[in-house]
């Protein structure tokens, strides 16, 4: 999880805004943000009966939740308030929904103009999805366009085929297994797998074909996942600029990255240095004290 880039990117966010799946990890606001509403399709109590795992940090669920929606079965675009907020969070939430796309139609109808839209997700290559065929641009346009609304099991089976890898593969309809079915079905599974190229694909084509102009104002790449800081725009063209955007922050996580290996190197350097020393506090011991002979082979079969 890249805590930096979600402090720094939080710091962005201004004024009154909602959090989307806020689970037990709320992002961590910035000192601009007046006011957070939280939406999710579980509360505290619900959640935690779930997903057990979680039940340390099962205090940490916003409690209680402003919107109960289930996000892909439910508007909400008029719920909360068409052009009300100055920002919108969906930290890990895109890739657990059968229809994206309707999602984010209505996250653009309820920011006002100039808003910001916080998008985390995983990148597949660096999770259990990375075995997983990526998602195409075509399968969430089919999804939106016949307005799918329920997970399948053949999406279930694929999920857990390829990312939990069962002993005995799970196959959609069977009745033997219904219960195995349900249960990814309650707890929701990652139904899209992308890489960054894949998300600004999906929207540039919101701002060419569907009238849904974001620009790519701000971003950070590493450590498992990728965060994205979209402004609502009403100039189809801004959508030109991701490329230098995305350069730019693949620039900063190779320098990030080559940071971080020069800190190792240098801790590694210092590790080796203490063995030295240690060695070195043998031999002088060894030296010393009866039957310090045997200490001296036993340094230097070490």
């Amino acid at each position: 999880m890249n805590h930096a880039g979600r402090e720094c990117l939080a710091r962005e966010l201004h004024g009154q805004g909602v959090e989307f799946g806020p689970g037990c990890q709320p992002l961590k606001l910035g000192p601009f943000v007046t006011a957070v509403r939280y939406c999710d399709f579980h509360d505290r109590a619900s959640y935690a009966a779930a997903f057990p795992e979680i039940a340390a940090t099962a205090h940490q669920f916003p409690d209680p939740i402003d919107f109960p929606i289930q996000f892909d079965r439910e508007p909400f675009a008029d719920r909360i308030g068409r052009g009300t907020l100055d920002f919108v969070v969906a930290n890990h939430v895109l890739e657990h929904l059968v229809n994206p796309i309707r999602f984010l139609e209505q996250c653009y109808e309820v920011l006002a103009p100039g808003g910001k839209f916080f998008l985390g997700l995983p990148d597949k290559r660096r999770t259990f999805d990375r075995y997983r065929e990526r998602t195409r641009l075509e399968d969430l346009l089919a999804r939106y366009q016949s307005g799918t609304a329920e997970l399948s099991d053949v999406q279930i089976a694929e999920f857990v085929n390829h990312a939990e890898h069962p002993r005995e593969p799970l196959r959609p309809g069977d009745a033997a297994r219904r219960a195995e079915f349900e249960f990814h079905r309650r707890r929701s599974v990652h139904v899209n797998v992308w890489v960054p190229d894949d998300v600004l694909e999906l929207f540039v084509y919101l701002g060419r074909h569907m009238k849904m102009p974001w620009s790519l104002h701000d971003g950070a790449l590493g450590d498992g996942e990728f965060l994205l800081l979209f402004r609502k725009s009403e100039r189809a063209e801004v959508v030109d600029l991701y490329p230098l955007t995305l350069g730019r922050l693949q620039a900063e996580a190779g320098e990030a990255n080559q940071a971080r290996l020069e800190r190792l190197l240098v801790n590694t350097a210092d590790e080796l240095a203490e063995v030295r020393r240690f060695v070195r506090g043998c031999k002088r011991v060894a030296g010393a004290v009866p039957g310090g002979s045997a200490l001296r082979e036993w340094v230097k079969k070490g």
